[in-house]
């Protein structure tokens, strides 16, 4: 359209030669494109100037908090009401390690005794000094176990969703679930290892290396490690802790963090999140050298 009334502005006379005709049609397209590209550019610009001003959309994305627990603040693990309490006793003089899967949910607790009750729906199998138990069928139940502690034993759990209460002296401890709730004294000799979706953990845990690694996590109570190392989608901490290296990974970040090294242990302490407010209480004055990465708030007391 911009072409044909070009021509009319610029009508081709009867004496041009063939060279000067196509000279000027040439250059009336070039000018014909010009014009074309004039409404273009305006769009393109003013799109530019409402991106900027804010009248276009933009794209958002919102990380929604994780929540593992149900109205009254407890954690969601398993909400059958069926127990299937022990009615079997196993020695354990000469067990050294135990291992102790279910589909189903479980609820553990260490006693001070040398035996483990567990319910006779359970597979056992014996190894030398290997105990191994296994739910022999899935059910939609949760079952009883009581574990003995009074000699130290390396303890393995593999189980949908899990509650333990009660004191133990472990050698290493291993918990791989669904979800977790640990009102528990727990010392290792070496290492405690827990891998969940949803964490719960109040109590005292002890030994040489922490190792956690779940979706979200709600933690309070006191720990006491050479290392931990702490991996989350989500958590929310109010813990005290003696520690040499103390690392925290989360896409957020919330709570307090009680240092419990004295004057003379020194530690370090690294809190990696996307975002979130760190409250670090150093009552001690411990030599405890204390770094943040991401977008994260830290309050020293």
């Amino acid at each position: 359209m911009a072409f044909v009334l070009l021509l009319s502005i610029f009508p081709l006379k009867k004496t041009l030669s063939p060279l000067g005709t196509v000279t000027l049609i040439f250059f009336l397209i070039i000018i014909a494109l010009g014009l074309l590209a004039i409404p273009v550019g305006f769009w393109t610009y003013s799109n530019i100037l409402k991106i900027a001003t804010g009248t276009l959309p933009q794209i958002n994305i919102n990380i929604p908090p994780i929540d593992i627990s149900n109205s009254s603040g407890d954690l969601v693990i398993n909400r059958l009401d069926k127990k299937v309490l022990p009615d079997t006793e196993i020695p354990l003089e000469d067990v050294q390690n135990i291992q102790i899967s279910t589909y189903s949910g479980m609820e553990l607790e260490f006693t001070k005794t040398n035996t483990i009750e567990i319910p006779s729906d359970f597979a056992v199998k014996k190894e030398g000094e290997n105990l191994i138990l296994s739910e022999q069928s899935q059910k939609n139940v949760t079952y009883v176990i009581k574990v003995g502690t009074l000699s130290l034993k390396n303890l393995e759990i593999n189980c949908s969703g899990i509650k333990i209460t009660g004191k133990a002296d472990l050698k290493d401890f291993s918990l791989n679930c669904d979800g977790a709730k640990m009102n528990a004294d727990i010392t290792s000799e070496k290492e405690i290892s827990i891998h969940c979706s949803g964490l719960n953990l109040t109590g005292k845990l002890r030994g040489e290396n922490l190792n956690i690694d779940a979706d979200g996590i709600n933690m309070s109570g006191e720990l006491y490690f050479d290392k931990i190392s702490i991996n989350s989608s989500g958590i929310n901490i109010h813990t005290s802790a003696k520690f040499k290296d103390f690392k925290i990974s989360s896409s957020g970040f919330n709570g307090t963090i009680e240092i419990l090294n004295s004057s003379n242990e020194r530690g370090n302490l690294l809190i990696e999140s996307d975002g979130g407010l760190a409250r670090v209480i150093n009552k001690n004055n411990a030599p405890v050298e204390i770094k943040t990465h991401g977008f994260i708030k830290l309050i020293k007391e």
